[in-house]
């Protein structure tokens, strides 16, 4: 497993269709990436904060989201397969089109805003 050092945003940091895969990043400020096609199969995102990112037909294959905050998050058309969603934040999110299971929505936090 890789661990990288990302230094918070202050408005937008691309990384479309990076290879992330089995990238460590634990706790990490990731608000308003743009991370659309990005491969993070296996990813360790557990209490990440994603707030707004951009994650439009990323493949999130046996990633942890395990307590990751994606308030707000463009999911759509995202594979997460075997993913953990326990306790991730969803609300306001958009996962039209996305991949994943009911266990795994239910082990997350969603509101009637967001979109399935």
């Amino acid at each position: 497993m890789y661990s990288v050092e990302i230094s918070p945003a202050s408005e937008y940091t691309d990384l479309r269709g990076a290879d992330l895969r089995d990238v460590k990043l634990i706790g990490a400020d990731l608000r308003c990436f743009d991370l659309t096609g990005a491969d993070l199969r296996g990813a360790d995102l557990r209490g990440a904060d994603l707030r707004g990112a951009n994650l439009t037909c990323a493949n999130l294959r046996g990633a942890n989201l395990r307590g990751a905050n994606l308030l707000g998050a463009y999911l759509m058309m995202s594979d997460f397969t075997g993913a953990n969603l326990t306790g991730a934040n969803l609300t306001s999110s958009d996962l039209r089109c996305a991949k994943y299971t009911q266990e795994q929505i239910d082990s997350a936090i969603t509101d009637e805003v967001t979109i399935f």
